[in-house]
C-alpha cells in the first residue's frame, strides 16, 4: 500500500539565475518539491499551504493543477508570495535574496490550521518558514500532537534561511520546538550544528555529525538524517551513525536538492506503511540518488526525478557509470546560512 503524505508549509517562487543576465521563474519552496517528489514516486500526497493574491501565487496553484498534486491551498489577498532571488557562484554554492519579508505563508492563522481537513494520511511533513515570527507556533503544535497521537508519523525539516527569521536564536528555538514533536527530522550539516551547539573541526566532522545528531534525538526525534553536499549523507538511530558516499555529477542547479532526498527518505523509510522498514544504507542510497538527478536540472519542483529515473540512476552508477564524473554533491549545499555568514 501506498503512502499517503501530508505536507504543511510555504510556496516559494524562485527566481533563479539562468546564467545569461536573466531570472528563471520556477515553482519552489520545500514542502511543494517535497509533494511533487512524493508523486512523482508513486506516493499519494497533499499540500496545504498559502499564496498571496498576486501573478506569483496564481501561477503556483495552476503548477500544482497541472501536476496533479491535491493541495489545501488559501489565498490571501492582502499578502504576498514569497519569492526568492537565487544566484550561484562557480562551485553551484547558492546565494539567496527573500522578499518580502513577511509573506503568504507567515499569515496562517490559528483558526486555518485547525480548520484544516485533510484526507487520512500516514505521514505528516512540515518545515519551519510558516512559524518563523513564531505566528501560530502553538497552534501548529497542538495540530501535530493530535496526529501522532492518532498514529501518524511526523517529519520535520528545518530549512533554515535566517533571514526570514527575527534572528538566530529565534530560529534556533522555534526549530527545536518542532523538532521536539517530529518522529523524524531531516537537516543539512549546518542546521544541526546550529540546533544543537556542537561545534565542528575540520579534522572530525563525522565525529561532530554524531555527536550533534545525539543531542538531538535526545530533543524528540528518533532518528536524523544529515546531508553534508559533497560528503554524502548520515542516518542517525538506535545510538549509531551510518554514512553513505555521495555520487558523482556535474551539478547544474542545486535548488531542490535537498527536496528530493527527503521525500526519497520518505518513501524508502516508511516502506509499507512500516517504519524503519528498508536498510540504513539503502535509504541513503536512494536518497543520495535523488539529490544528485535533482542537481543536474534547473529549479525546484521540476527538477524532483521519478522512480524510475532513481532506479536507472542507481543501476547506471553500479556498472561504473562514475567514471570521468567530476564530484560535486549528492544531496545539496550547505548554503542556508549564507546571507548572513556561516553559523555553528
Amino acid at each position: 500500500m501506498n503512502l499517503s503524505v501530508l505536507c504543511f508549509g510555504e510556496i516559494v517562487s524562485d527566481l533563479i539565475d539562468g546564467g545569461n543576465g536573466g531570472l528563471v521563474c520556477k515553482v519552489g519552496g520545500a514542502p511543494l518539491n517535497v509533494a511533487v517528489a512524493l508523486k512523482r514516486l508513486g506516493e499519494r500526497c497533499a499540500l496545504v499551504s498559502s499564496v498571496g493574491g498576486d501573478w506569483f501565487g496564481a501561477n503556483a496553484v495552476s503548477y500544482l493543477k497541472s501536476n496533479g498534486i491535491k493541495h489545501f491551498v488559501e489565498t490571501i489577498p492582502a499578502t504576498a508570495t514569497r519569492t526568492a532571488v537565487i544566484s550561484h557562484d562557480r562551485k553551484k554554492e547558492r546565494a539567496f535574496q527573500f522578499s518580502p519579508g513577511i509573506a503568504a505563508e507567515n499569515a496562517l492563522s490559528a483558526r486555518q490550521i485547525e480548520s484544516v481537513k485533510s484526507p487520512r494520511f500516514g505521514v505528516l511533513y512540515f518545515g519551519s518558514f510558516p512559524f518563523a515570527r513564531g505566528k501560530s507556533l502553538s497552534a501548529f503544535k497542538r495540530f501535530v500532537c493530535r496526529a501522532r497521537k492518532s498514529g501518524i508519523y511526523t517529519v520535520f525539516d528545518p530549512n533554515i534561511r535566517l533571514s526570514v527569521f527575527d534572528s538566530a536564536d529565534s530560529a534556533r528555538a522555534i526549530c527545536k520546538e518542532l523538532a521536539a514533536i517530529s518522529d523524524v527530522v531531516r537537516l543539512n550539516v549546518d542546521e544541526i550544528l546550529l540546533l544543537t551547539g556542537v561545534a565542528a573541526s575540520s579534522g572530525r566532522r563525522m565525529a561532530a555529525i554524531e555527536k550533534a545528531a545525539s543531542v538531538l534525538t535526545v530533543m524528540g526525534p528518533r532518528v536524523a538524517f544529515i546531508t553534508d553536499g559533497g560528503n554524502g549523507s548520515y542516518m542517525y538511530h538506535d545510538g549509531r551513525c551510518e554514512h553513505q558516499e555521495p555520487f558523482q555529477v556535474r551539478a547544474v542547479d542545486t535548488t531542490g536538492c535537498g527536496d528530493a532526498f527527503t521525500a526519497a527518505v520518505i518513501a524508502k523509510y516508511f516502506n509499507k506503511g512500516r517504519l524503519g522498514f528498508a536498510q540504513p544504507t539503502e535509504i541513503l542510497r536512494w536518497a543520495n540518488a535523488a539529490g544528485a538527478l535533482a542537481a543536474t536540472r534547473l529549479g525546484g519542483a521540476d527538477s524532483m526525478p521519478t522512480k524510475i529515473q532513481i532506479e536507472n540512476f542507481i543501476e547506471s552508477r553500479s556498472r561504473g557509470g562514475d567514471k570521468g564524473k567530476k564530484k560535486v554533491l549528492s544531496t545539496e549545499m550547505s548554503t542556508r546560512f549564507k546571507s548572513k555568514g556561516r553559523i555553528t
